[in-house]
């Protein structure tokens, strides 16, 4: 028997949040020039010969992306495939992009001040609540991790949440990500999803990663919020209500104010739908 059947289904509304630049400003602080630069050195990847941010992004985030993004081979993986390629032989190139990888991990935490509207969504009737990023499949148990640390119990999408519980969908589990149908049809086939009356999206589309990535694109961010919204609305066939988290590309100092003033919003907006 299914656990929600009784206690959260039929699911009528479904609230998702999106995870980088979102949940969580400080993962993509970690794609800062100056935070990369240091990380590279300090993870031993400049000595081997991934030295420079704009290498980073030009040489690996960018045509691995799609791969890291849809499979399971991770960023570490990634990583060590790169230069095991560029200087065969180098048996450290694995231990170097763990390092990298966890330092990245280590920066990527949930903002306390989500976990009140989190833990509010999780616990309402015929809600579904969904933590949906397209991200490298080391963020999965590193999400649930995070989740946990703030009291919320969590699942990864393939398994079928419980009432209470917190979806994790990472693009990496699925296959597919967020701005294609297959994620989504997936993320309903997981959950047994049908007949929603609402689904609120509360995502930054990617305005918050580094300038230096591409994915940050202005272009790229509305397509990826066209590309979402028509997507739910084509598997859902239902209202689709869309709140772009933007705030700052600022300095921390000047970002956190408007983080939490993004927040408040973002959590009127959310209570709006109900």
């Amino acid at each position: 028997m299914n656990p929600q059947t009784d206690s959260l289904r039929p699911v009528q509304r479904m609230v998702v949040f999106d995870f980088s630049g979102t949940l969580s400003l400080n993962s993509v602080q970690f794609g800062q020039p100056e935070v990369l630069q240091a990380q590279l050195a300090e993870s031993g990847l400049a000595g081997l010969g991934l030295d420079s941010v704009e290498r980073y992004w030009s040489e690996l985030v960018g045509p691995t992306w799609v791969q890291g993004s849809t499979t399971n081979v991770g960023l570490q993986g990634l990583i060590a495939a790169h230069l095991e390629e560029r200087s065969p032989g180098r048996g450290e190139a694995r231990q170097c992009a763990g390092r990298f990888v966890r330092a990245y991990l280590d920066h990527s935490t949930i903002d306390p001040a989500w976990q009140p509207l989190l833990a509010w969504v999780a616990q309402q009737a015929h809600t579904l609540a969904v933590i949906a990023t397209d991200h490298y499949a080391e963020a999965t148990t590193h999400i649930l991790n995070q989740l946990d640390a703030l009291g919320l119990p969590g699942v990864p999408a393939l398994q079928t949440a419980a009432a209470g519980q917190l979806v994790v969908a990472n693009s990496a589990d699925l296959g597919h990500v967020k701005a294609e149908r297959a994620f989504w049809t997936a993320l309903a086939q997981d959950q047994g999803l049908s007949g929603l009356q609402c689904i609120g999206v509360v995502d930054d589309f990617g305005y918050h990663e580094a300038a230096q990535d591409d994915y940050a694109a202005a272009e790229k961010i509305a397509a990826r919020q066209a590309q979402t919204a028509g997507q739910l609305a084509d598997v859902f066939a239902c209202r689709i209500e869309i709140h772009p988290f933007f705030t700052s590309r600022a300095s921390s100092a000047e970002v956190f104010p408007a983080f939490l003033e993004g927040v408040k919003q973002a959590g009127r907006f959310v209570h709006s739908l109900f």
